[in-house]
């Protein structure tokens, strides 16, 4: 029955029943609490503040990325845009700066201020030339091409066409008076979404400001061009939506893909006189619950077209809301990591703190102790001084056996209370001289017993484990004073140390009537038990008459070495 190895009940009146209340919360805990509390409150708001800082910095990142791809997307549409309008005027111009059409504009222009019926002279000319512009239109991928007169007449003009449009005739004055090349408004008709370019025909010979003898009004399909610029394989995903905000026949409208294809809504919209890169309702969307978009806009000069991208505002509200759950992760695992740290030198220091003030404690009761036992009763005559001497050879001996500092502190504090235990022998039994009975031998054994129930309350367990182990036997029944040896594999090493220290101290002290042996003696009865640890035996062994009795403050004698 290994009692020596758990935990023992209290029986004796004098052995302490209860242990010490530990207070839910010390000083030191709520100081810790507070400082900690501190702590938390500090880095969590630096954090905070961090995180905030780091989120506004990320999101103006995102828009910034997202204002340079739409900007690359407008660059690269106004350049295509700008490609289109250059390859366009110079196919218009190739027939309207070709003599024969305006050589028969100018001659029909005469014939129109002169004598109507001398048309008639030129129904050949006009009908090859109607012939050639048509098949002109048709090469050059245009709806339609007419040669209109400076009041507006059909000079040469394919059969079939409707009359001239009162748009074109206004796109006639403003021709004239620019004298160059104008654009009409997009609009729609058989379907297709088209733009009329008006271009002044000059007479061939004439003065540095030569007069304007006709126009060329050719009708263009803008749907294939327009599915080029919007085509959807240029946007970086689908969130983006590219638009051309366009003048149509009366107000500005938008041209946009509906399902893949372009179209021309039908709504007007106000445009603002600059288009940047900011968070806005969606052009064209006229819903109550129109879409937000963050998108950027850009003017191209002639046609007068605003050429705009725009991202839907939730697709990029939920990137930021990614990246601050994010940062905010990182900001609370971040506080937590700060604040643990913080705590655990707070913890060390509070708990160096007091185990110190523990240490304190000890120190006095181990000393409170050691008075005790020293008193001026004759019950603890043979005990006086005896915890010191223990405790100072077996010290000289952990040194010699390299025993590790808590050993040693262990040994050192075991030592100083290893004879607390004669406290609960009867007095009369102390102070006995000669034998002992069964009985008083019992009470005697049961010293260890009584001292590691006291112990184990106020001390480390291992500690109060080494006072009882220390007198190499365990308690098997307290009510008769059973027990039993230990073996040496049974034993703590602190306890090995004790043993051999008190038994020596013990053998060459003055016991009862019995006169305390000498050294020597006692070196050979401890060569004569398998109790002792030959480890511990042969360490004693090694140190000198003479450093034993410096150790034990007992008077050296003549050849001493």
């Amino acid at each position: 029955m290994e009692l020596y190895k758990e935990d023992l009940s209290a029986v004796t009146p004098n052995a302490s029943k209860q242990k010490p209340k530990e207070q839910a919360y010390s000083f030191s805990h709520k100081l810790l609490y507070m400082i900690l509390a501190c702590v938390v409150l500090v880095v969590g708001t630096v954090a905070t503040l961090l995180c905030r800082a780091q989120v506004r910095y990320l999101e103006q990142n995102i828009l910034a990325d997202h204002r340079e791809i739409e900007q690359l997307w407008i660059d690269n549409t106004l350049e295509s845009i700008r490609s289109w309008q250059t390859k366009s005027l110079e196919s218009i111009r190739y027939v309207s700066q070709a003599e024969m059409f305006r050589l028969f504009a100018k001659d029909v222009e005469f014939l129109l201020n002169g004598n109507p019926e001398d048309l008639a002279s030129i129904a050949e000319e006009r009908d090859y030339l109607v012939d050639l512009l048509a098949d002109t239109a048709a090469r050059r991928g245009w709806q339609t091409a007419r040669i209109l007169s400076v009041k507006g007449q059909d000079v040469v003009a394919p059969k079939g066409l409707p009359p001239v449009r009162s748009e074109i005739l206004d796109l006639l004055g403003r021709a004239k008076k620019e004298r160059g090349a104008v654009y009409s408004g997009l609009y729609h008709d058989q379907g297709l979404i088209l733009l009329d370019v008006v271009d002044p025909l000059y007479e061939v010979q004439s003065t540095e400001e030569p007069a304007i003898v006709g126009f060329l009004v050719t009708t263009l399909p803008m749907d294939e061009l327009f599915q080029a610029f919007l085509a959807e394989e240029h946007m970086k995903d689908s969130s983006y939506t590219g638009k051309i905000l366009a003048q149509g026949e009366n107000c500005v409208k938008v041209v946009q893909l509906v399902g893949g294809k372009p179209a021309l809504l039908s709504d007007c919209i106000a445009v603002p006189q600059s288009i940047p890169f900011d968070r806005r309702p969606s052009f064209g969307d006229k819903s109550v619950n129109a879409a937000e978009v963050y998108s950027l806009g850009s003017h191209f000069s002639l046609p007068p077209w605003y050429v705009v991208i725009e991202c839907s505002a939730s697709a990029i509200d939920a990137i930021k809301a990614k990246n601050a759950r994010e940062i905010y992760l990182l900001g609370v695992v971040g506080s937590l990591a700060v604040a643990l740290f913080f705590a655990m030198i707070l913890g060390t220091w509070i708990v160096r703190h007091k185990a110190k003030e523990e240490q304190k404690c000890i120190g006095g009761l181990v000393h409170a102790i050691e008075c005790a036992l020293d008193g001026s009763d004759a019950k603890f005559r043979y005990l006086q001084g005896r915890s010191q001497k223990v405790a100072r050879l077996s010290s000289r001996l952990g040194k010699l056996m390299k025993l590790s500092g808590q050993a040693m502190e262990n040994i050192q504090l075991a030592a100083r209370l290893s004879q607390v235990g004669k406290i609960f022998v009867p007095r009369d039994i102390m102070i006995k001289r000669g034998l002992l009975t069964d009985e008083e031998r019992r009470q005697v054994q049961l010293a260890p017993y009584h001292a590691y129930n006291v112990l184990k309350g106020v001390l480390p367990k291992r500690v109060a484990r080494i006072v009882y182990q220390m007198g190499g036997k365990v308690v098997d029944n307290p009510e008769t004073g059973a027990n039993h040896e230990l073996t040496v594999k049974e034993m703590l090493l602190e306890a090995r140390v004790l043993l051999v220290a008190n038994d020596f101290c013990a053998m060459v002290s003055q016991r009862g009537t019995r006169p305390p042996l000498p050294i020597a003696d006692a070196r050979k009865k401890l060569e004569g038990r398998a109790l002792y640890d030959k480890m511990v035996v042969d360490a004693i062994n090694s140190i000198s008459d003479k450093e034993i009795k410096e150790l034990l403050d007992a008077p050296l004698e003549e050849g001493d070495v």
